[in-house]
């Protein structure tokens, strides 16, 4: 059996820093199995790696 593995990386921006943002992003990584980072960004928009 062959593993392909994929990288993707998100910058979302609007409301997205002090309302919950990452750790929604978090808990729908975990019930997809994704690993991954969320960050807030000193702009104030968030870089999601997954």
């Amino acid at each position: 059996m062959h593993t392909r593995w994929e990288r993707l990386v998100v910058r979302v921006h609007g409301r997205v820093q002090g309302v919950g943002y990452r750790a929604f992003v978090y808990d729908v990584a975990q019930t997809l199995g994704l690993s991954g980072s969320v960050q807030n960004c000193r702009d104030g928009s968030v870089r999601v790696e997954a």
